[in-house]
């Protein structure tokens, strides 16, 4: 009987003993499961992006369209009014409330860029004044020497 007088198997991290091996199992069949569930969404994914591509008008599209556009769209494709933007199109679409909000925020900014600024230029100015003083008080006391 080889094998049954070796004091590592009686060793709680040996890996030959039947409860580390049953841990083993489990932890292999549960991984097996999780690649069979993803496998599973995975082809599901698959044939709904086939049946949208086959149906376009399904989707979610109807809803960020213009409703102009779309009452006049029919049952199979929709049609697309090209008109020249306003401002900048950046693909961004925001809310009167989102727009607002940005104003304040790019303002707010603003004002601390001009407070920084404002900051140094009192520094600066502060600067200037003491330089002055230090070379009218290095003047007097040359003459005084």
């Amino acid at each position: 009987m080889p094998g049954y007088n070796n004091i590592n198997r009686h060793k709680t991290w040996h890996t030959k003993r039947a409860d580390n091996m049953q841990t083993v199992l489990k932890a292999q069949q549960a991984y097996r499961e999780e690649l069979n569930k993803i496998g599973e969404l995975k082809q599901k994914v698959r044939e709904e992006t086939w049946e949208e591509s086959l149906h376009p008008t399904k989707g979610l599209d109807w809803m960020y369209k213009d409703p102009a556009v779309h009452a006049t769209a029919t049952t199979t494709l929709p049609q697309v009014v090209h008109e020249e933007p306003e401002e900048e199109d950046t693909g961004v679409r925001l809310t009167e409330k989102q727009k607002d909000k940005l104003k304040k925020l790019m303002k707010k900014e603003k004002k601390k860029q001009d407070k920084k600024k404002e900051k140094k230029e009192k520094k600066k100015r502060k600067r200037d004044l003491m330089d002055e003083a230090l070379t009218d008080v290095f003047a007097k006391y040359s003459k005084l020497m």
